[in-house]
């Protein structure tokens, strides 16, 4: 396909933003994102980013295989995302951790990267140009590690004890995507 030159005769430049909705056993949320790539008749590759607000706000940067399943207006297709979970928590997100005495109060926390993962399928409403709007429906996962210290009386030595501590976000959930193609 890439070597006899098919490929690149029929290949276009793709974008498409858009907007979703996201419910999971935490609460639902939304995320904006866009994708931008290349397409066929039946592929897309493409590049995409978006701001996930799910229980942590966080910047998702992924790879996209899409596959049209048919190339009538109204198409089927199924899709995959893979990627890294860039933390971006805000504020009002960090968590609130136990210090002895003084019951919770803010720590310093320190947040990490994780992964994010996507697949789903969806249906394209495109005019007769090919572009349009698309309808999908997907399984989304996202991590994110969590580090602070606290303080822990030791009653065996009569001291306050530094404890370093950590936590792993593992967020799945449902995800429902509208968006439009506009190139």
């Amino acid at each position: 396909m890439f070597l006899n030159g098919s490929f690149a005769q029929k290949t276009e430049f793709y974008m498409a933003p858009y907007a979703g909705l996201l419910n999971g056993n935490k609460h639902a949320s939304q995320m904006v994102g866009l994708t931008a790539g290349v397409a066929n008749k039946q592929w897309v590759y493409a590049i995409g980013s978006s701001v996930d607000y799910y229980k942590l706000r966080s910047v998702p940067v992924y790879v996209e295989v899409k596959r049209q399943l048919g190339n009538k207006t109204n198409t089927p297709f199924v899709y995959a995302n893979a990627g890294i979970n860039i933390h971006w928590v805000l504020e009002s997100q960090h968590q609130y951790h136990n210090n002895w005495g003084w019951g919770p109060t803010p720590t310093n926390c320190d947040f990490s990267n994780g992964h994010f993962v996507e697949a789903g399928t969806g249906v394209n409403i495109r005019n007769k140009k090919g572009k349009g709007m698309f309808l999908s429906l997907g399984y989304s996962s996202k991590t994110l590690s969590e580090a602070w210290t606290e303080s822990i009386w030791d009653p065996l030595k009569n001291e306050i004890v530094i404890t370093d501590r950590s936590k792993k976000y593992l967020l799945n959930r449902l995800v429902f995507k509208v968006g439009f193609r506009v190139f």
